[in-house]
Protein backbone atom coordinates (compact mmCIF):
# COMPACT_ATOMS: atom_id res chain seq x y z
CA UNK A 1 0.00 0.00 0.00
CA UNK A 2 2.87 2.57 0.64
CA UNK A 3 4.58 1.58 -2.17
CA UNK A 4 1.69 2.40 -4.58
CA UNK A 5 1.34 5.88 -2.34
CA UNK A 6 4.65 6.71 -3.22
CA UNK A 7 4.87 5.73 -6.80
CA UNK A 8 1.65 8.17 -7.00
CA UNK A 9 3.28 10.78 -5.40
CA UNK A 10 6.64 10.54 -6.93
CA UNK A 11 4.52 10.57 -10.10
CA UNK A 12 2.08 13.91 -9.68
CA UNK A 13 5.59 15.73 -8.26
CA UNK A 14 7.57 15.41 -11.23
CA UNK A 15 4.35 16.01 -13.71
CA UNK A 16 4.14 19.45 -11.26
CA UNK A 17 7.58 20.57 -11.74
CA UNK A 18 7.78 19.22 -15.24
CA UNK A 19 5.37 21.29 -16.57
CA UNK A 20 6.23 24.58 -14.47
CA UNK A 21 9.70 24.22 -16.27
CA UNK A 22 8.48 23.29 -19.78
CA UNK A 23 6.85 26.95 -19.47
CA UNK A 24 7.77 28.40 -22.11
CA UNK A 25 5.62 31.81 -22.01
CA UNK A 26 6.94 35.22 -20.89
CA UNK A 27 4.88 37.69 -20.02
CA UNK A 28 6.28 40.86 -19.51
CA UNK A 29 5.43 43.18 -17.00
CA UNK A 30 2.73 45.27 -17.56
CA UNK A 31 4.68 48.02 -16.51
CA UNK A 32 5.40 50.56 -19.33
CA UNK A 33 8.96 49.97 -20.52
CA UNK A 34 9.81 47.26 -18.13
CA UNK A 35 11.47 44.31 -19.59
CA UNK A 36 11.05 42.17 -16.67
CA UNK A 37 9.24 39.00 -16.09
CA UNK A 38 5.65 39.77 -14.69
CA UNK A 39 4.87 36.94 -12.90
CA UNK A 40 3.04 38.93 -9.90
CA UNK A 41 -0.72 39.68 -10.37
CA UNK A 42 -2.62 43.04 -9.04
CA UNK A 43 -6.25 43.98 -10.02
CA UNK A 44 -7.16 46.63 -12.34
CA UNK A 45 -10.10 47.54 -10.24
CA UNK A 46 -11.41 46.96 -6.49
CA UNK A 47 -14.57 45.09 -8.32
CA UNK A 48 -12.25 42.83 -10.13
CA UNK A 49 -10.77 41.16 -7.05
CA UNK A 50 -13.22 38.56 -6.58
CA UNK A 51 -12.95 37.36 -10.07
CA UNK A 52 -9.46 36.05 -9.74
CA UNK A 53 -9.79 33.78 -12.84
CA UNK A 54 -9.84 35.92 -15.37
CA UNK A 55 -6.68 36.85 -16.03
CA UNK A 56 -7.43 39.98 -18.24
CA UNK A 57 -8.64 41.93 -15.22
CA UNK A 58 -5.16 41.69 -13.84
CA UNK A 59 -2.14 43.55 -14.59
CA UNK A 60 0.86 41.27 -14.45
CA UNK A 61 4.06 42.83 -12.91
CA UNK A 62 7.74 41.96 -11.72
CA UNK A 63 8.46 42.40 -8.08
CA UNK A 64 9.62 45.97 -7.75
CA UNK A 65 6.47 47.37 -9.90
CA UNK A 66 3.82 45.21 -7.75
CA UNK A 67 5.17 46.85 -4.83
CA UNK A 68 4.97 49.99 -6.22
CA UNK A 69 1.89 49.64 -7.73
CA UNK A 70 0.91 48.32 -4.01
CA UNK A 71 1.73 50.78 -2.14
CA UNK A 72 -0.65 53.35 -4.10
CA UNK A 73 -3.43 51.22 -4.08
CA UNK A 74 -6.59 52.35 -3.10
CA UNK A 75 -9.51 50.08 -2.63
CA UNK A 76 -12.40 52.71 -1.85
CA UNK A 77 -10.92 54.82 -4.51
CA UNK A 78 -14.27 56.17 -6.89
CA UNK A 79 -16.72 54.96 -4.35
CA UNK A 80 -19.50 56.82 -2.57
CA UNK A 81 -19.11 57.23 1.10
CA UNK A 82 -22.23 55.15 1.32
CA UNK A 83 -20.90 52.14 -1.39
CA UNK A 84 -17.40 52.14 1.05
CA UNK A 85 -19.53 51.92 4.54
CA UNK A 86 -21.96 48.74 2.05
CA UNK A 87 -18.44 47.17 1.33
CA UNK A 88 -17.11 47.26 4.86
CA UNK A 89 -20.54 45.74 6.56
CA UNK A 90 -20.37 43.41 3.80
CA UNK A 91 -16.73 41.99 4.60
CA UNK A 92 -18.28 41.96 7.97
CA UNK A 93 -20.54 39.53 7.45
CA UNK A 94 -18.70 37.52 4.49
CA UNK A 95 -20.91 39.22 2.21
CA UNK A 96 -24.03 37.05 3.01
CA UNK A 97 -27.58 38.44 3.94
CA UNK A 98 -28.40 39.20 7.03
CA UNK A 99 -31.82 40.02 8.88
CA UNK A 100 -32.80 41.24 12.45
CA UNK A 101 -33.11 39.49 15.40
CA UNK A 102 -36.40 38.10 16.11
CA UNK A 103 -37.92 38.95 12.21
CA UNK A 104 -38.52 35.35 11.34
CA UNK A 105 -41.39 34.49 13.80
CA UNK A 106 -41.97 30.72 12.23
CA UNK A 107 -38.09 29.90 12.39
CA UNK A 108 -38.64 31.79 16.33
CA UNK A 109 -41.43 29.22 16.90
CA UNK A 110 -39.76 26.43 15.61
CA UNK A 111 -37.26 26.67 18.28
CA UNK A 112 -39.19 27.19 20.99
CA UNK A 113 -40.93 23.46 20.51
CA UNK A 114 -40.42 20.65 23.51
CA UNK A 115 -39.21 18.17 21.65
CA UNK A 116 -36.39 20.64 20.15
CA UNK A 117 -34.59 20.29 23.26
CA UNK A 118 -33.26 17.60 25.47
CA UNK A 119 -31.27 16.99 28.73
CA UNK A 120 -30.76 13.38 28.19
CA UNK A 121 -28.21 13.65 31.31
CA UNK A 122 -30.37 15.66 33.28
CA UNK A 123 -27.79 18.67 33.57
CA UNK A 124 -30.70 21.29 33.86
CA UNK A 125 -33.44 19.23 35.50
CA UNK A 126 -35.04 21.28 38.78
CA UNK A 127 -37.91 19.92 40.64
CA UNK A 128 -41.00 22.01 41.47
CA UNK A 129 -39.13 24.18 44.07
CA UNK A 130 -35.98 24.97 42.02
CA UNK A 131 -33.28 22.61 43.62
CA UNK A 132 -31.40 20.96 41.61
CA UNK A 133 -31.70 17.10 41.35
CA UNK A 134 -29.12 14.48 39.92
CA UNK A 135 -31.13 11.31 38.96
CA UNK A 136 -29.84 8.10 39.01
CA UNK A 137 -29.38 5.82 36.10
CA UNK A 138 -32.86 3.60 37.33
CA UNK A 139 -34.96 6.89 37.43
CA UNK A 140 -33.45 8.33 34.27
CA UNK A 141 -34.44 4.52 32.63
CA UNK A 142 -37.58 5.07 34.42
CA UNK A 143 -38.38 7.96 33.04
CA UNK A 144 -37.63 6.65 29.73
CA UNK A 145 -39.73 3.46 30.51
CA UNK A 146 -42.71 5.72 30.73
CA UNK A 147 -42.19 8.44 28.49
CA UNK A 148 -42.07 10.74 30.43
CA UNK A 149 -39.63 14.05 31.11
CA UNK A 150 -38.41 15.33 34.19
CA UNK A 151 -40.13 17.46 36.48
CA UNK A 152 -43.70 15.64 36.12
CA UNK A 153 -46.24 15.77 38.39
CA UNK A 154 -48.24 12.72 40.23
CA UNK A 155 -51.28 12.68 37.45
CA UNK A 156 -48.86 12.71 34.61
CA UNK A 157 -47.08 9.64 36.11
CA UNK A 158 -50.75 7.71 36.68
CA UNK A 159 -51.45 8.63 33.10
CA UNK A 160 -48.78 7.19 31.30
CA UNK A 161 -48.80 3.85 33.70
CA UNK A 162 -52.21 3.57 32.39
CA UNK A 163 -51.48 3.93 29.00
CA UNK A 164 -48.41 1.93 28.85
CA UNK A 165 -50.55 -0.88 31.44
CA UNK A 166 -53.14 -1.26 28.74
CA UNK A 167 -50.99 -1.31 25.50
CA UNK A 168 -48.53 -4.29 27.56
CA UNK A 169 -51.19 -6.23 29.40
CA UNK A 170 -50.86 -9.68 29.07
CA UNK A 171 -54.31 -10.61 28.74
CA UNK A 172 -54.65 -8.37 25.36
CA UNK A 173 -50.74 -8.91 24.09
CA UNK A 174 -50.10 -12.49 24.46
CA UNK A 175 -46.67 -12.17 23.27
CA UNK A 176 -43.55 -13.96 25.29
CA UNK A 177 -42.34 -9.98 26.80
CA UNK A 178 -45.96 -9.01 27.80
CA UNK A 179 -44.97 -9.94 31.15
CA UNK A 180 -41.96 -8.52 31.39
CA UNK A 181 -43.04 -5.15 29.81
CA UNK A 182 -45.68 -5.34 33.05
CA UNK A 183 -42.77 -6.03 35.35
CA UNK A 184 -40.78 -3.40 34.01
CA UNK A 185 -43.71 -0.57 33.91
CA UNK A 186 -44.46 -1.59 37.57
CA UNK A 187 -41.14 -1.64 38.68
CA UNK A 188 -40.45 2.45 36.62
CA UNK A 189 -43.75 3.62 38.36
CA UNK A 190 -43.16 2.30 41.65
CA UNK A 191 -39.02 4.36 41.09
CA UNK A 192 -41.10 7.60 39.88
CA UNK A 193 -43.38 7.47 42.90
CA UNK A 194 -40.56 7.64 45.44
CA UNK A 195 -38.87 9.99 43.66
CA UNK A 196 -42.21 12.32 43.83
CA UNK A 197 -42.04 11.49 47.62
CA UNK A 198 -38.88 12.04 48.12
CA UNK A 199 -39.16 15.50 46.70
CA UNK A 200 -42.18 16.63 48.42
CA UNK A 201 -40.46 16.14 51.77
CA UNK A 202 -37.85 18.01 50.91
Amino acid sequence: MLRKISTWFNQNHNQHYTHKADRTQYKYCDYQGCNKEGIHKAPRAAQQIANHHDSSQWYWFCLDHVREYNASWRFYNGMTEEQAQQSVYDDQHWNKETWAIGSDASAAAYMTQPYMYQDPFQMFAHNQNGHHIQLTQEQLESLNILKLSYPYTSDQLQSAYRTFVKRNHPDLKKTKDSEENIRAINNACQVLKNLLERERTC
